[in-house]
């Protein structure tokens, strides 16, 4: 049991291909779901993959940025970022090294983080959304 994504292929409309990225924090192959998607989703190829922080599907990057490694690429994916887990990242350095067409600030960062990384995103005039942190309905 590990951390996985699967990439599933299936031909949508008009004869096109699309292309459907699951991620698992905790993955067993003969799971139910997976076993579910395979009966009533007619893909053609399913491709069980361990989990990294970048992936290319269709011709789109997306980034994982979940630490200060990041800084340490060439090379660095130019679509969407998402920004997770409180990354100690320099933001600012980051985008002076490479600009997203999208950030994505997930739900595992403390409102410190966001505050700061929204802050940072705006002034480089860069599209983000900012998953809300999930607010308990009764007290």
């Amino acid at each position: 049991m590990g951390r996985a994504a699967i990439q599933a292929n299936c031909p949508g409309e008009h004869s096109k291909q699309k292309a459907y990225l699951l991620f698992f924090r905790q993955f067993k192959p003969q799971a139910n779901l997976v076993k579910n998607y395979r009966r009533f989703y007619p893909y053609q190829e399913i491709d069980f993959q361990p989990l990294v922080n970048a992936y290319q599907i269709n011709g789109v990057s997306l980034l994982i940025i979940d630490g200060p490694w990041v800084l340490a690429l060439d090379n660095i994916p130019q679509d969407y970022w998402i920004l997770q887990k409180n990354a100690k990242v320099n933001l600012e350095r980051l985008l002076q090294k490479a600009k997203p067409k999208k950030i994505i600030i997930d739900r595992s960062n403390s409102p410190y983080y966001r505050d700061q990384w929204v802050e940072t995103i705006k002034e480089y005039h860069i599209p983000y959304h900012n998953i809300p942190i999930a607010v308990p309905l009764f007290n």
